[in-house]
């Protein structure tokens, strides 16, 4: 039976592998080449996922563009490879000939509430509202819509300190994740999961709706609004 993941090659989805490890053995790993973020980011990335030692992977890796994973060709190897579940964490969006190859289908961590964000950068249109509340992570099978299938699981990010960033925040968020999948992996593997439909879509936001300009301003809301809400969930 295999089992396989399509991620990119950044500290965070290295992480993302190494957890699925601890639990299974994945026979292919597709690795989309993804750009490492600013420098801020790289810097966030690396405070929670640098200092680790990871350990080698024996699954066969794939390393792909994002025009190659949508390639005529990436879909016959992968119903070569006849997977039951592929897990899926920062990939392109997969189109219905990808995501239907799997017997199982496909699972995503999505750094965000559904209800309230979908898409890009959730964390950081969570800190733009001033809702640290609906900041968190969803675990959801993959189907036409973008990040609107059925949801295995998720949970608000804890953890949150006064000296985090926006960066930070969405670090955070993606250990939510992981731990979100860690918790769910043998309901998955056991086909004993409920996954409930998502009866509310968030907002959708995609790469071109953040500028310059508008991080700038997530960044100057981030101590006021993290310093009210830490001391409103310690009143």
């Amino acid at each position: 039976m295999n089992y396989i993941a399509i991620t990119s090659d950044n500290l965070r989805h290295r992480e993302f592998i190494e957890r699925i490890g601890k639990h299974i053995q994945l026979s292919h790993i597709v690795v989309v080449s993804k750009p490492e973020g600013n420098k801020q980011f790289r810097a966030s990335e690396n405070k929670f996922f640098g200092d680790k030692d990871f350990e080698p992977v024996s699954a066969k890796i794939v390393q792909c563009t994002k025009e190659q994973l949508r390639s005529k060709r990436m879909k016959r190897l992968l119903s070569e490879i006849n997977p039951e579940i592929c897990f899926v964490f920062g990939a392109p969006l997969l189109k219905e000939d990808l995501y239907s190859i799997p017997r199982r289908g496909c699972v995503n961590i999505h750094t965000g509430l559904v209800q309230h964000h979908r898409g890009v950068d959730s964390p950081f249109w969570a800190i733009d509202e001033g809702r640290l509340d609906t900041v968190g992570a969803t675990l959801h099978f993959i189907d036409n819509s973008i990040d609107g299938g059925q949801v295995v699981a998720q949970r608000n990010t804890t953890g949150l300190t006064i000296e985090d960033n926006p960066e930070d925040i969405f670090m955070r968020t993606c250990n939510t994740g992981f731990d979100i999948l860690e918790e769910s992996i043998y309901n998955i593997l056991y086909d004993s999961v409920t996954a409930c439909p998502l009866e509310q879509r968030g907002k959708l936001y995609q790469t071109k709706d953040m500028s310059f300009e508008k991080m700038l301003e997530i960044r100057c809301k981030t101590p006021p609004l993290l310093k009210e809400y830490l001391n409103g969930n310690n009143s």
